[in-house]
């Protein structure tokens, strides 16, 4: 006959054992390797010096360029700010009735 505690104390060793044996076999399946290292990267044992400047891929922009490329970008703006205008008058109407009638058009949608 197995006494109430003895059954309780077997019952928690299955528990264990079987979160035991649950836990190893998870582990053993993980073979990725957890850094995904850049092919280019190279360990050199050191800690990097951040006091030296790196050096750019490409030259920077001169003050002329800079100067140039603002005012093609504030021609770009103005020009399409001019062609932006106000709605046509139909689509004014149109959005207000679409504003009027979207809420119960969406809440017919959801209830179907």
């Amino acid at each position: 006959m197995i006494f109430p505690d003895d059954f309780h104390r077997r019952r928690a060793g299955a528990v264990f054992a079987a979160g035991l044996l649950l836990s190893i076999a998870a582990l053993s399946g993980c073979t990725s390797d957890p850094i995904d290292t850049d092919p280019r990267a190279r360990n050199t044992g050191t800690y990097p010096n951040l006091n030296i400047r790196p050096k750019g891929q490409t030259t920077q922009f001169s003050e002329n360029e800079r100067a140039a490329g603002t005012a093609r970008l504030q021609a770009a703006q103005r020009a399409h700010q001019s062609q932006a205008g106000a709605p046509a008058p139909s689509d004014v109407a149109a959005l207000k009735r679409l504003g009027q009638n979207h809420a119960q058009d969406a809440l017919r949608v959801i209830e179907e």
